[in-house]
């Protein structure tokens, strides 16, 4: 799992708790970002995910909801 933001930051997110969230658990996702601040999200897992962590994506990059509220999956690094 990853570690909090380095610093206090508002992040996107679509829970707050796990009780936001159908018999799942709120997460926080993290994803690198080669040339600015690195992304967080708090997201809802579902049975629709296609990974429970990073260590699942080998080069795909890492585990990670999808923006728009869907599953979570490999997402790759983001290079700019």
């Amino acid at each position: 799992a990853p570690g909090y933001p380095p610093s206090t930051m508002c992040i996107p997110s679509s829970c707050t708790s796990d009780a936001s969230c159908d018999s799942m658990q709120c997460e926080l996702g993290f994803k690198p970002v080669e040339c600015a601040v690195d992304e967080y999200r708090a997201a809802c897992r579902s049975p629709e995910d296609t990974c429970a962590s990073s260590s699942e994506c080998e080069l795909d990059g890492d585990c990670y909801p999808e923006p728009s509220g869907g599953p979570w999956s490999c997402m790759p690094m983001t290079i700019c």
